[in-house]
């Protein structure tokens, strides 16, 4: 007599055994019987015995997921305890690796500009973890360098957006805004700005035009004018700005825009000032 062991595991094992022994000793049976059919095809009987072996293959693998339930169960708990213990506590480095992923396929890459959570700065490492960029700024209208470098953790690239102002890559159309009072002559002064930006950017339009056709041709954008366009904004009933927009060399765009503040300040403040009539003027009458 064969004496049935009390351990759950033993008997899970003997279980297994009796299966798998009962399981091939049928398939030894069904095989002799086929190979004994000798009205049969070879080609008949081939199919025959692979049906036999993937019919039971399937009855064995049930058995033992009926066997060992209670321990798979257990099994698939620990498991996924452990990894949700490992997702809480490498969640930083998953996010990190996860938004290294998306900025190696299609954000950025070294030497473009970039600002992200008001970070902004040029890329000069990118590793798995982070990103480093030299600072810019003082501020967003600024083309300075800090001297400071900012390692931004790549998590910060899956929640936050990220403008990347060299997208057209050595060519960026480049604004810039001049203030003005309402009451100054803004009309001239849009004319002094269109002029003076010509002059400062006439020089690279052949350039320019050659490589955002290139980008058109590359990745079907309708690329807008080269040429300095100046656009009329009324902030409210005293302010003016006149926003002024180049296409320039996005290594010079902090120079240009000097250059081209610069000149227009000295022509506009030669202009002869304009007589204007004053609230205060106006409660007299």
């Amino acid at each position: 007599m064969f004496v049935i062991p009390q351990d759950p595991v033993s008997r899970h094992i003997l279980l297994s055994i009796v299966v798998l022994v009962g399981s091939l000793v049928i398939r030894w049976i069904i095989v002799e019987f086929i190979n004994r059919q000798s009205h049969s095809s070879w080609e008949v009987k081939r199919k025959r015995r692979v049906s036999t072996n993937s019919l039971l293959t399937l009855f064995v693998t049930i058995s033992f997921l009926v066997i060992w339930s209670d321990e798979l169960q257990t099994l698939a708990l620990s498991f996924v305890a452990f990894a949700v213990a490992f997702v809480f506590a490498a969640k930083e480095l998953i996010m990190c690796l996860s938004g290294g992923l998306l900025r190696t396929n299609a954000a950025f890459k070294i030497g473009d500009r970039i600002e992200v959570m008001g970070v902004r700065g040029d890329v000069i490492d990118k590793t798995l973890l982070a990103t480093k960029v030299l600072e810019i700024g003082p501020g967003q209208t600024t083309h300075q360098y800090t001297g400071r470098s900012v390692v931004i953790p790549n998590s910060l690239f899956l929640n936050h957006s990220v403008i990347n102002e060299s997208f057209l890559g050595n060519y960026v159309l480049h604004p810039f805004t001049v203030p003005l009072r309402v009451d100054e002559d803004w009309r001239k002064a849009e004319k002094i700005l269109l002029r003076v930006a010509h002059q400062e950017v006439a020089c690279f339009y052949e350039e320019a035009q050659a490589y955002l056709d290139r980008v058109q041709r590359k990745a079907n954008l309708d690329t807008p004018s080269i040429h300095p366009r100046v656009h009329v904004r009324l902030v409210d009933y005293k302010m003016v700005h006149l926003i002024v927009r180049v296409t320039i060399p996005a290594y010079e765009k902090g120079k240009i825009e000097q250059a081209i503040l610069k000149r227009f300040m000295d022509e506009f403040k030669r202009l002869p000032k304009q007589a204007y009539i004053t609230e205060e003027n106006e409660d007299d009458d």
